[in-house]
């Protein structure tokens, strides 16, 4: 149960999964901007750089807002042995025990609707003011809106169009929802079922005692499979948290969906889930006399959170204290399946909205009680913005804000050819800086060849960026590639110690060709003799003598030529009158590019 502004019950926001739904990854639903960009002014733009490529690797723990009882850690606190009673006392710091009565509570089914139908096995009836109505057993009623006035119908006639809402009671068996409510569920309620018309259309209410919409809850929030205490736990909290929730809105109190907390109906109910309602009647967790908002979440990674580092406007809440939660390693999201999760930097900005050109890195500024973040800086070639770390967690669509960011880029960003025996400079950066003991390792793979590595140099760097110290590390490293060769840097992630990566480059590499002659002035249709060297030997069998006139883009082929085994050979071509150009290529191998010497101008008259 997340909401938008926690000290306010009232007012929901959505949480992520129930350990009920730990299969399926539903995209957070919109949550209310709480400062995306406090800090959107340039206060020391980065330092200008060549242009790099980068990589960012995320990785994570947890699911859900952080706040309050872990679900997954109740269990693993069960299996250990702990009452419902330890438990919920762990969670919520200095509550004591308490009770509250069994009073009724409204649940929003679904709203916006044009149409609502109803039916039960049973006899039932429909009233709305003072009239009441009996409908046959296993007749549907259908409500629809027009004109001002609801108009009820009954096996296909109108029964009645009266202005007043109208609230199905059952009489001797339960009422069945034939309209889906917001989870989709078509299904039998206990108690009443209240269609009321608002500006978007007809809302469907269901009115019924606290503990019976508990038993729709429980089983819906937490596998009926669990450990008793663990479900009296989960009663308790939920109970407690329904109850702070009363009189919320004019129409209802509580959603059924994850806005509120997950309910189900009379068809979600379980035997075990029902035992821990009944076994736990009434008791909430109270704090300064009163019943405390109990929030709950799926899986705390390992630590919960304290509820002002989660959402920004929230004042501090005593009981709302981080703590630690050692047994949530039964969930599947203690630790992120699919830990590391590689992005580029340009999806990460289109999803925060970062416009200050190529994001290089979010830099994580303050965390939590838990390692959760409360306060990130984008960075970017033109400029720094803040977010917090609710609103980074909900942009990005992680499943909890217990998340590192690790940044690795590398240049050149684009193919680079260099000539054989010449070196090349692999440059990147890393953010956060690497930490002591930590390298950063250089992998290369030649054209023919197998990876191998070797570590690069590491150099630390600090920046004021934005108002805020950022400290990363320059890698470099000295290359001398004998053939068309692959670079990527990677480096360990801490502290969960995956391995951040790079992307890949090329450096290609051309053969050193010469050409030379005794003189570049010569006399037309008299033979010249030309010599030069190809290095490395082993580049071609053969070489091209090529020409143009200087005012031409093509070459054509002249004279071909066979090398020796050092490379060398000798070469005569007879010139026509006026000026030439003429050059050597050596064509591309497995190993190497096409190489071509520099261009001779030779004139001739």
């Amino acid at each position: 149960m997340t909401h938008t502004h926690p000290t306010t019950p009232s007012t929901r926001a959505r949480r992520r999964p129930t350990p009920l739904q730990r299969g399926a990854l539903a995209a957070l639903a919109a949550l209310a901007a709480c400062g995306v960009f406090s800090a959107a002014a340039l206060t020391v733009a980065p330092a200008a750089r060549a242009a790099t490529s980068t990589t960012m690797t995320i990785e994570g723990r947890g699911w859900g807002h952080g706040i309050g009882m872990s679900q997954y850690g109740a269990d693993g606190y069960a299996l250990h042995g702990w009452t419902y009673w330890n438990i919920i006392a762990h969670y919520y710091t200095g509550v004591t025990k308490g009770t509250v009565g069994n009073v009724t509570i409204r649940v929003l089914l679904r709203d916006g609707l044009s149409s609502a139908v109803v039916t039960a096995a049973a006899r039932y009836k429909a009233t709305w003011g003072s009239t009441t109505k009996i409908i046959a057993a296993a007749k549907t009623a259908t409500v629809t809106w027009s004109s001002g006035r609801y108009h009820l119908r009954v096996a296909g006639k109108t029964l009645a169009s009266p202005t007043a809402p109208i609230t199905f009671v059952p009489i001797t068996s339960r009422l069945k929802s034939l309209t889906a409510n917001d989870n989709g569920v078509v299904g039998h309620y206990r108690g009443r079922l209240r269609v009321v018309h608002l500006s978007a259309g007809l809302e469907i209410v269901n009115s019924l005692p606290l503990e019976s919409y508990l038993r729709g809850v429980v089983p819906r929030e937490s596998p009926a499979s669990w450990p008793i205490e663990a479900l009296k736990a989960q009663a308790v909290a939920a109970r407690s948290y329904a109850y702070r929730s009363l009189g919320s809105s004019d129409s209802f109190d509580v959603y059924c969906t994850t806005a509120s907390q997950m309910y189900g109906g009379a068809g979600a109910e379980a035997a075990s889930t029902n035992t821990a309602v009944a076994a736990t009647s009434g008791v909430v967790p109270m704090y300064g006399g009163a019943p405390i908002v109990a929030y709950f979440f799926s899986t705390s990674g390992g630590h919960t959170e304290n509820i002002e580092n989660v959402w920004p406007a929230a004042a501090p809440v005593p009981y709302l204290k981080g703590v630690p939660d050692p047994y949530d390693t039964t969930s599947p999201y203690h630790s992120w399946p699919d830990n590391p999760i590689r992005r580029t930097p340009a999806s990460i900005a289109a999803e925060l909205g970062f416009t200050k050109g190529p994001l290089r890195a979010v830099y994580v500024l303050k965390r939590g009680s838990s390692p959760r973040v409360v306060k990130a800086l984008l960075i970017g070639d033109k400029g720094t913005a803040t977010i917090n770390g609710y609103q980074l967690r909900s942009d990005l669509a992680l499943r909890d804000a217990w998340a590192y960011f690790t940044s690795l880029s590398i240049a050149p960003t684009a193919t680079r050819t260099i000539v054989f025996g010449t070196a090349a400079m692999i440059t990147g950066q890393r953010y956060p800086a690497l930490g002591t003991g930590q390298v950063a390792t250089l992998h290369q793979l030649s054209a023919g060849g197998a990876w191998s590595t070797r570590t690069a140099t590491a150099t630390a760097a600090s920046a004021t960026l934005g108002g805020y110290t950022v400290a990363s590390t320059s890698l470099s490293a000295k290359v001398t590639p004998t053939a068309s060769t692959q670079y990527y840097f990677s480096t360990l992630t801490v502290p969960m110690g995956h391995t951040a990566l790079s992307t890949h480059v090329t450096i290609q590499v051309e053969p050193a060709v010469t050409l030379t002659t005794a003189s570049t002035t010569v006399t037309a249709g008299a033979k010249v003799d030309f010599t030069g060297k190809v290095t490395p030997a082993t580049a071609a069998k053969t070489v091209w003598l090529q020409s143009k006139a200087p005012s031409a883009t093509a070459w054509s082929n002249a004279v071909q030529v066979a090398l020796d085994s050092n490379g060398a050979y000798k070469v005569s071509w007879t010139p026509p009158a006026g000026t030439t150009d003429l050059r050597v290529l050596v064509a591309k191998s497995s190993k190497l590019v096409a190489g071509a010497s520099p261009t001779l101008v030779i004139t001739a008259s």
